[in-house]
């Protein structure tokens, strides 16, 4: 598995179209959506000396160094990878662990000498080293390079961004992708469940910041949750037994509820211990673009954040509101 950054491409308004020139296996988008563009058997000319035996994962945005650079920044844009990217990352590192055996993960600048900043210190750490560390992957060992290439920095196996310090460090090994909330699952019961009196906390801390709280309804068990009647915007919540939920919001309320329901399936998550609650908006429906409608999801979901975080009631951590408010500044 080889890492690369676009180096730009941050959005795209139909990016399956757009990216299926790309030539790159995979492609991992700012909300986490993976994109399969051609099958893991295919030989691309992605990665230099690497092509023949691998698979090529492109992350879109251009991505700082270690100084805190970008690759012509005022051209293609000044980014940073985003929280759902790191997590769909390691998924799918996972995924190709138990699907083609991947016993490597590489970075492309290891092959290619006009790559230096490829795929950049946060995306290493965070997915490659990540892998090294807690799946036991093989990087080729310090100093390991082909052809014009150059080896791993050896900051960049220790990188810590301001923006993603601690939270990250202190993920446990089986997090829940995306939602980073699947900690010592307890079994799911009813009749302890309080989310009306959580509810009405989390509404008070909204309305003491002048922000309007959006009206959950129960839509039962994650597992029950994508065969109810969604339709369009909203936010959604998810919570277990005794821990925090976490907030987050997307266009398609069904498909992103369906995109948790399988990532849990497949890393054997127990999904019956989670309950969904959603806070359908008609209102931002009616914006019609779904580039307007994620404008004005993202719009309230940066207020709720900014309220919610730091009263420590919901799993969402600080350095998705740093990032979210960097990819907006």
């Amino acid at each position: 598995m080889v890492l690369h950054q676009m180096a730009c491409c941050a959005n795209r308004k139909d990016p399956l179209k757009n990216y299926l020139k790309t030539k790159s296996h995979f492609v991992i988008l700012r909300d986490g959506n993976i994109l399969q563009l051609h099958p893991v058997s295919a030989l691309l000319w992605a990665s230099n000396g690497f092509n023949a035996r691998s698979v090529a994962v492109e992350f879109a945005g251009n991505f700082p160094n270690t100084l805190g650079k970008w690759w012509q920044g005022d051209k293609y844009g000044k980014n940073h990878p985003t929280q759902a990217q790191f997590e769909s990352g390691r998924y799918l590192v996972r995924y190709l662990m138990q699907t083609i055996k991947l016993t490597h993960v590489l970075a492309h600048r290891q092959s290619s000498g006009t790559r230096q900043n490829d795929p950049g210190p946060d995306i290493w750490v965070q997915v490659g080293q990540w892998a090294i560390d807690k799946l036991g992957l093989k990087d080729g060992g310090p100093g390991f390079k082909i052809g014009s290439g150059n080896p791993i920095p050896e900051n960049w196996r220790t990188w810590k961004s301001p923006a993603l310090t601690p939270e990250l460090g202190q993920e446990p090994e089986d997090e829940f992708p995306e939602a980073e909330i699947a900690h010592d699952l307890a079994e799911w019961e009813a009749d302890s469940w309080n989310e009306q009196e959580f509810g009405q906390r989390i509404a008070g801390a909204l309305r003491s910041a002048n922000v309007a709280s959006p009206s959950f309804r129960d839509v039962g068990p994650l597992t029950n949750a994508t065969v109810k009647t969604l339709r369009g915007p909203g936010f959604y919540m998810i919570k277990s037994q005794g821990k925090k939920p976490y907030i987050g919001q997307s266009t398609d309320l069904r498909n992103r509820l369906q995109q948790h329901l399988w990532c849990a399936e497949h890393l054997g998550v127990p999904s019956k211990n989670y309950r969904v609650f959603v806070a359908e908006r008609p209102d931002i429906a009616k914006l019609g673009k779904k580039e307007l409608q994620r404008q004005a999801l993202r719009s309230v979901e940066r207020r709720i954040n900014a309220t919610l975080v730091p009263t420590g009631l919901v799993a969402n951590k600080r350095a998705e509101l740093e990032l979210e408010e960097n990819a907006w500044n």
